[in-house]
Parts: C-alpha cells; sequence; structure tokens
C-alpha cells in the first residue's frame, strides 16, 4: 500500500523577531496562545446569540417533524410538495425538499408516537455530531464546547439529517484514530478501499442530492468501490419507484426549482444571494467537476469546500463541511471563520469560507499558511512527521540498544518545538485547550 504522504505543514520557530506583531504569530509564543484563547472563547460568546435565536424560533425536532407532516400527506394521495408552503413563516410549514424516495421510508414511522420519531431523531443527530468530531479528531473533553457552535447546535435541535450526512462524509474520509488532538487522520484514497467506506461517500449524495462532491472523489481514486456503492444505493432508490410513483419525481424537481429562487426567505446563505443562477450553476459544476483530480490527505478540505459552494441552498449546519479545511489552516484563521458562520450573516459566512479557503489553498505554496504539525505526544519529536505519513499514532518501538524515544532530538519538520523560555513547557497541551 503507497504510503501517505504528509500534510504540509510550517516550521515555525519560537526564537524569531521580537515586534509584537512576529511574537502575537509565531506559534507556541506566549502573545500567540493569549490570541488564540481570546479568540476560542470570542468564538463561544459569538455563538450564544445563535443558540437563543434557534431556541426561540424552531421548535425541537422540527426538520424530522416537516418530513413526517409531507409522508402523512402523500399516504392519503396528496402531493407532498406544497408550492404554497414557501409563503409560510419558519416551522412546521416551511417546504418539504426531499427526494420522493425518502416518504416511502418515512411513511412507517408514521404508525409509531410522533414524540417518539423525532425524539429518536434528535438522538441520532446528537450521536451523528460526536461520531464526526471523533473522526476530525476534537479532544472528548472539547466536543462539548464545539456542539454549542450553531452549525452544530442548530443540525441537532432541529433534528436535521444534514448531521448524518456530515458524519458519512468523515467517516468515508478519515480513519477511526486520529493522529492527535485536533489532527484527523486521512484515509488513504486508493483502490484498496472497502465498500463500507463507498457506501458512506454515496450516501452522503443519497441524503442531499447536491453533495456529490465526497462520492466524486472516491470515484476517481477507488471506481470500483464508488460503482458499487452507487449500484446498491441506486437500488435502495429504484425499489421505492413502484410506491411512490414517478409524477412525484416530476413535483421534486418542480419543488428544487422554486427552492432555488434567491428572493426566498429561508433559501439561506446561498451563493444565489450574490450571484445569478446561471453563474451560481457553473460554479457548482466546476467545483464538482474539479473533484476528479483531488485526492491524498486533502481531499476531505477540497470536497468540503466544494460541496458549500455547489449546494443551492446553504443553511447553518452546511457549513460543516468547512471544518476539514479549518483544522488545516492556521488556527486563527479557523476561529476567525467559525465566528463569521456563527453571525448568521451570509456575507460574514462567505468571507469567512473565503478565508479558510484562501489560507487553505495559500498553503500549497507557503506552508505558514497551515497550521504546524505538533509532536504526536508520547513519541520523539523526529518521528512525528514519520507517524503522520504512515496514517497512524502508534510509535516506533526503538531497536535494541538505540536511545530511547525519549532522548532529546532535533524536531521534524512543521514541529513546534519550544525553548522553554516563551512559552509554557508543554505547548501542545495549552494548545489543546484553546484551540
Amino acid at each position: 500500500m503507497a504510503a501517505l504522504p504528509s500534510l504540509p505543514a510550517s516550521r515555525v520557530p519560537l526564537r524569531g523577531p521580537d515586534g509584537l506583531l512576529a511574537r502575537t504569530l509565531t506559534v507556541g509564543r506566549v502573545d500567540n496562545l493569549r490570541l488564540r484563547y481570546a479568540l476560542w472563547w470570542l468564538a463561544v460568546a459569538a455563538a450564544v446569540p445563535g443558540l437563543v435565536l434557534i431556541a426561540v424560533h424552531f421548535q425541537l425536532g422540527n426538520d424530522a417533524d416537516v418530513p413526517l407532516i409531507a409522508a402523512d400527506r402523500w399516504i392519503h394521495g396528496h402531493t407532498p410538495y406544497l408550492a404554497a408552503a414557501f409563503r409560510s413563516g419558519a416551522g412546521l410549514g416551511v417546504p418539504f425538499l426531499y427526494p420522493p424516495y425518502v416518504l416511502a421510508y418515512l411513511a412507517p414511522l408514521l404508525f409509531l408516537p410522533r414524540g417518539l420519531v423525532v425524539a429518536g431523531f434528535v438522538l441520532v443527530g446528537l450521536i451523528a455530531a460526536v461520531v464526526a468530531c471523533r473522526r476530525l479528531g476534537v479532544p472528548a473533553l472539547a466536543i462539548p464546547l464545539l456542539l454549542l457552535w450553531p452549525p452544530f447546535t442548530e443540525g441537532i435541535w432541529n433534528a436535521n439529517v444534514q448531521l448524518v450526512a456530515f458524519a458519512a462524509f468523515a467517516v468515508a474520509f478519515y480513519e477511526p484514530r486520529p493522529l492527535g488532538r485536533w489532527r484527523p487522520t486521512p484515509r488513504i484514497l486508493d483502490r484498496s478501499l472497502g465498500l463500507g467506506v463507498g457506501l458512506a461517500g454515496a450516501a452522503v449524495a443519497v441524503i442531499k442530492v447536491s453533495q456529490v462532491q465526497p462520492w466524486v472523489v472516491l470515484l476517481r481514486r477507488a471506481p470500483r468501490t464508488a460503482l458499487i456503492a452507487a449500484c446498491l444505493a441506486g437500488f435502495a432508490v429504484l425499489v421505492t419507484v413502484p410506491l411512490t410513483g414517478l409524477h412525484v419525481y416530476l413535483d421534486w424537481l418542480a419543488q428544487d426549482r422554486r427552492a432555488a429562487d434567491p428572493s426566498w426567505v429561508f433559501v439561506g446563505s446561498s451563493l444565489l444571494r450574490f450571484l445569478p443562477p446561471v453563474a451560481v450553476g457553473i460554479a457548482g459544476t466546476l467545483a464538482t467537476a474539479a473533484m476528479l483530480v483531488v485526492g491524498g490527505p486533502e481531499a476531505a478540505a477540497w470536497a468540503g469546500l466544494a460541496a458549500i459552494v455547489a449546494a443551492p441552498n446553504v443553511h447553518t449546519y452546511t457549513w460543516l463541511f468547512l471544518l476539514p479545511a479549518m483544522l488545516l489552516v492556521r488556527r486563527e484563521v479557523a476561529l476567525l471563520a467559525a465566528i463569521a458562520v456563527a453571525s448568521y450573516d451570509p456575507t460574514f459566512q462567505w468571507l469567512g469560507w473565503l478565508a479558510v479557503a484562501g489560507a487553505f489553498a495559500l498553503g500549497l505554496r507557503w506552508p505558514a499558511f497551515r497550521e504546524p504539525v505538533a509532536a504526536v505526544p508520547g513519541t520523539d519529536a523526529a518521528e512525528a512527521e514519520e507517524t503522520e505519513a504512515a496514517g497512524r499514532q502508534v510509535p516506533k518501538a526503538p531497536a535494541a540498544g538505540s536511545a530511547s524515544p525519549r532522548r532529546r532530538s532535533r524536531p521534524a519538520r512543521g514541529v513546534v518545538e519550544s525553548d522553554g523560555d516563551d512559552a509554557d513547557t508543554d505547548v501542545d497541551g495549552a494548545l489543546a485547550g484553546s484551540t
């Protein structure tokens, strides 16, 4: 199996220019730690208004109730896709936008107590959020704090299936064991991928058709697995056609066209707010096509950035797909983007996307835009890069007669090493609490 190439990382020495700006931007310096702590708590504070908005304006499990109501209309012979729903406000009257095959799988749930079903959807969303966080290398103690970020909170509170799609995305692109704190282990994308990974990638597109980008990446790197997964997912869709009929799909397409109207209040933060529909369609098509040429450990970040661009309706939980790129860029940029997303302002949210995407792309040429790779705890700093390249967190056992792995040695590329004067002794531990 081919070795996983190491992620680009910057070698940022603690000793350097003593100017205030240099000290503030040098990873590991006390001034930089203070900046990161301040941005972290500012991000937490910025999330509070969003939490209030969610609790006041949305009924618990709202996005589970809406499709159940649509399924109830369908089994009683009425159309599940009401054009009049676009004139309603927030709540249970919002339009049903999922494809018709969803109705066939929801119908049996109508015979269960509605409260039990909605509670089950909320619980599934919470579990999916935790699974995604663990795959992304989020420390266990930081998960409750991260779940306060509106993209997670709104998805859990509303029981939106987008959380399941994001969890499937994380499972498809990352190994179960992270490399370290806030450092997930990218999955090696080659022809040896198992069918489960292909199904996870296909599930993202099945849940939300516009988010086909993860599956396209898998199609390029593991075509056989991706095609088998697509056939299985397609079969799960086709078996519902005798129940739903084809005419319902025409109603769904008409509903999707109405949902792409930029004047609709719940179009979200879609690019349709800023660009003509033709330009948005071209941007989404190009972003999806670009997935045919991306690969390696950064494939998830590219796919996440593209999924947001291609989405006709960008809601708060859609911004979860920005997280893979946020974990690779400098933490200051990531935290500023988190604050922008939490603002619920489309302009600020896309500025956050541009900041992350820009830093991520510039990092290909100038590694200083990327977050430095910290040494894996319990291993020699010189072996950290080799550990990441192998895609595992297992340190190499020292050969007989060799020096102990605790011996101080030259730091690996991109590893921040403290000199004991400018920062706390355990820099990695301090950053774990603040980033």
